[in-house]
């Protein structure tokens, strides 16, 4: 009974380590460079280069260009485009004195991308087209991390 036991909890213990994700793994990355300011849900970033990541289906985090400082956290929708092209940034309209919202986040090449969820209060409003609103670019690379 006593040696049954072990054997279980050994199994549980190597199942645990080995077939769960690291705790805070990153799964995607992207470096994003503002020309100037923008708001994502939970925070106003500076014109800068910012490492967005994610760390789960739907949740991003936003932390400074050497990842010493984190900005926000928060949860997005999966959203669809057709075609596959370069990194792309959608922001929605801001009213005047405010600063443009990111609304949506494509990584490059991927045809699933990201709708960042703002409180009701706040919320952006609707995007026409998935085309770049105003004067505010960006560039950006994104990589794939793999955890063995």
């Amino acid at each position: 009974m006593r040696k049954r036991l072990i054997v279980m909890a050994s199994i549980a213990v190597a199942a645990s380590l080995f077939l769960a994700p690291p705790a805070g793994a990153v799964v995607d990355m992207a470096h994003l460079t503002f020309s100037g300011p923008v708001r994502v849900p939970g925070a106003t970033l500076a014109a800068g280069t910012y490492v967005f990541e994610r760390v789960a289906p739907n949740i991003l985090r936003v932390r400074s260009n050497d990842r010493s400082v984190l900005y926000t956290t928060f949860m997005t929708l999966p959203r669809w485009r057709n075609d596959q092209g370069p990194n792309r940034v959608v922001f929605g309209e801001a009213p005047a004195g405010t600063y443009p919202p990111v609304k949506i986040w494509f990584a490059p090449y991927q045809t699933l991308g990201d709708e960042f969820l703002y409180p009701k209060a706040v919320s952006p409003a609707p995007v026409a087209q998935e085309t770049a609103v105003g004067p505010h670019h960006y560039r950006g690379w994104w990589r794939r991390h793999h955890h063995d």
